[in-house]
């Protein structure tokens, strides 16, 4: 069974190797071939359990742990594809598609320079092999997304991020990092529902998924629910207390408050020169949180109808002298 890595279904649990099984090449060899015959039916579980039984009968061939690293992979059960593609090399270090599908191991779970590392030893045996070089040319492009993607971000073009992030997950679709960059410029995006459904899927397999937990606080922050966002960033924090992201939110949160109570402290005293001053500068604390500074719009406004008023108020009296005197 020699075919290339693609993806579907579900995956299954790697069986080990029973030490006191008997040891029988020629048994061994039917069930592989049994595990290639329901390998061409698409019935990717009883294959793997057909090599696992090859493997019991005789551990020390490579092909039979590649061969179940096919099925897994085909089972989007990337980490044990990349543990079997292992065993192979391991027990033949020129066994090349060991080292391919290694490769394409890496670059599903979102290591592509790992990828390219196991991918040109596959070309230092085999110098001209089509799959490693088309693999390598995929797995560059992937870098070349990863770099493009965090540029975007960081000028705030979310929706250019959002495309090289896809393209990255369209190679790497078990890789948690992507997802949690996915879901976090969608925030950004102010697509808070799609977000949350991502981190809800990564936190289903890890709750302790700082990131996600983060990415969930950012939907509240960016909705004007820091209170509630706060907590959140919080909980990161108790899980890596070096998070960054979430103790420059957690700061920039409570900047935006003080000066916004501030400003509306200076407004009940009748301050409205420096009410406005206020305002100004909470509105360049975060200029990517809408909700809030439109609230800092509308009470800057407010502030400013104050002043324009108590202006003309204050040039009443000459406007009527000069009207009196014309």
């Amino acid at each position: 069974m020699d075919e290339g890595l693609p993806v579907t279904t579900t995956p299954v649990e790697a069986m080990e190797c029973d030490s006191s099984s008997m040891l029988d090449p020629e048994v061994a060899e039917q069930f592989k071939k049994e595990g290639n015959e329901a390998y061409k039916l698409k019935e990717y579980d009883r294959a793997a359990e057909l090599y696992s039984k090859a493997i019991e009968h005789n551990p020390g061939h490579a092909v039979y742990y590649s061969n179940r690293a096919l099925t897994y992979y085909y089972l989007e059960s990337y980490s044990a594809a990349l543990e079997d593609s292992q065993r192979a090399i391991r027990i033949d270090e020129k066994f090349v598609k060991g080292y391919l599908r290694a490769g394409c191991c890496y670059l599903a779970l979102g290591n592509p320079q790992q990828a390219i590392s196991f991918l040109n030893k596959a070309l230092e045996f085999e110098k001209r092999n089509s799959d490693a070089l088309s693999k390598i040319q995929q797995a560059n492009y992937v870098v070349k997304c990863i770099e493009t993607a965090d540029a975007c971000f960081n000028k705030g073009d979310f929706r250019t991020a959002l495309h090289y992030w896809n393209q990255c997950l369209g190679s790497s679709p078990s890789c948690v990092r992507y997802k949690v960059k996915k879901a976090e410029v969608l925030v950004m995006l102010e697509k808070y529902s799609e977000s949350n459904v991502i981190c809800n899927e990564l936190l289903m397999t890890d709750r302790t998924n700082a990131d996600a937990i983060y990415v969930k606080g950012l939907t509240l922050y960016y909705q004007d629910m820091s209170d509630r966002a706060t907590k959140i960033f919080r909980q990161v924090l108790r899980l890596n207390p070096d998070h960054k992201p979430s103790q420059i939110v957690i700061r920039k949160s409570k900047q935006l408050a003080s000066k916004k109570e501030e400003g509306n402290s200076a407004f009940k005293l009748g301050q409205y020169q420096q009410a406005c001053e206020l305002y100004t500068e909470a509105l360049t604390i975060d200029p990517y949180n809408k909700l809030t500074n439109s609230k800092l719009h509308c009470n800057r406004a407010l502030v400013e109808s104050k002043v324009l008023i108590s202006c003309v108020c204050s040039l009443l009296p000459y406007i009527v002298n000069i009207i009196y005197e014309c």
